[in-house]
């Protein structure tokens, strides 16, 4: 849901910051449809951009969180077998 809002908040500041630009175009007869593709395409691009760019933020927050965890003090023998028994 959140990409979903992500995408149109998108799309609605790049038709509000192109509006000269669409004109221009509407202007050398470009279609509706070609300057619609080029939104989407556009919009398209940026989410796909922001949502690898978080996919890697989050691997490198696992992978950080995984390398600070194992550098903890071990457990004292009791409590790993109390872990044993209960996994």
């Amino acid at each position: 849901m959140v990409g979903v809002i992500t995408v149109i908040n998108t799309m609605t500041i790049s038709v509000t910051d192109r509006r000269r630009e669409i004109g221009i175009k509407h202007a050398i007869v470009a279609t509706q449809g070609l300057i619609m593709r080029e939104l989407v395409w556009d919009a398209g691009f940026m989410g796909l951009v922001g949502e690898l760019a978080g996919l890697a933020l989050a691997g490198l927050v696992i992978y950080f969180s995984n390398e600070a965890s194992q550098s903890q003090v071990p457990c004292s023998s009791t409590l790993r077998a109390g872990l044993r028994y209960w996994a």
